[in-house]
């Protein structure tokens, strides 16, 4: 897992070039992962799943056509 200070950095200098097409999200209190198995029994971790592959689509959506 990433901590949060580093992923502001990295946050940091992609912003430094416009160029380069980025969003990051910090979810409080939940595994990270691109594809990480959670309990279906903790509703904050169902929504917080939902929402970062709702993000993750859009992004895609937004920046890969």
């Amino acid at each position: 897992m990433t901590p949060p200070e580093l992923v502001k950095q990295y946050e940091q200098v992609l912003s430094a070039n416009p160029g380069v097409a980025h969003f990051f999200k910090i979810f409080p209190g939940v595994a990270h992962a691109w594809s990480v198995r959670y309990s279906h029994d903790d509703a904050a971790a169902v929504k917080s799943a939902g929402e970062a592959l709702a993000n993750m689509v859009d992004w895609f959506n937004e920046n890969l056509k």
